[in-house]
């Protein structure tokens, strides 16, 4: 009798532990949660030995991006006048753009977790990875220094700086 009562106790306490779990985990698909507004919460820089580092002085409430319900796709970079670009633990910083504004449509690879964003009159699509920490949380991951160049804006001369600390880079976002 007692084996018994000592059982029935483990199972309401396991039944018990089960029930607070707070994972955010969802079983919506990823084409469901990136839908939305996003405004960005955080700004870092991969550098040359694989280190991630923020980005100082880069305001990244200044990013925003959008996933319509079909395809279409608007990522906005809009810092403050005269900011820099200066990436830690090198010497190398440029100056940003005014604005930066993307638009085109999206492919989601849910498998390989990447987007693909078609843009008018440019050839080649940009090429981002993502990641969901939740439903409210995403980042998009440029995973070259092409790509990071293109989410800023950078000049020509400026991506080519740029590239020769920086592997790439990311914006994190949070659901508006």
């Amino acid at each position: 009798m007692q084996r018994i009562l000592i059982l029935s106790i483990l199972l309401v306490f396991a039944c018990s532990l089960a029930a607070c779990d707070t994972s955010t985990t969802t079983t919506r698909p990823d084409s469901e949660r990136i839908v939305g507004s996003w405004e960005g919460t955080d700004l870092n820089a991969r550098i040359i030995g694989g280190l991630s580092v923020s980005i100082p002085g880069t305001d990244p409430s200044a990013a925003s991006v959008t996933f319509g319900s079909g395809d279409a796709f608007s990522f906005l970079f809009d810092p403050a006048d005269g900011s820099m670009l200066g990436i830690p633990q090198t010497t190398v910083s440029v100056p940003l753009p005014d604005q930066v504004s993307i638009t085109g449509t999206y492919t989601l690879d849910e498998s390989e977790e990447t987007i693909s964003v078609a843009r008018p009159g440019i050839p080649a699509a940009l090429e981002l990875g993502y990641n969901f920490r939740g439903d409210d949380d995403l980042e998009l991951i440029a995973e070259t220094p092409d790509a990071f160049a293109d989410l800023l804006g950078l000049a020509s001369e400026d991506a080519a700086l740029i590239a020769t600390v920086v592997t790439g880079g990311s914006i994190r976002f949070d659901r508006q």
